[in-house]
């Protein structure tokens, strides 16, 4: 099982596990989806600040990249 933290940019998030894009656009993280917008976000935001962001509980940000062999540690 990989392991991430909150506190990693989505760009370094990407990098441990690319299938977690997919993911974090259906949790809501809709302007990933958009490569330019991608580009321009993922190595500034921390995945704790995209949370904020969008109001997403972070049990099920835990519970969804759980089904998908990743843990978070806060």
């Amino acid at each position: 099982m990989k392991t991430i933290k909150m506190n990693q940019t989505i760009k370094e998030i990407l990098a441990v596990e690319p299938l977690l894009l997919d993911e974090l656009i259906n949790l809501g993280f809709k302007p990933l989806a958009n490569p330019i917008s991608l580009k321009a976000v993922a190595s500034v935001m921390t995945l704790e600040k995209a949370c904020d962001h969008i109001n997403l509980d972070r049990n099920k940000l835990i519970e969804s990249f759980s089904k998908l062999g990743v843990t978070i540690d806060e």
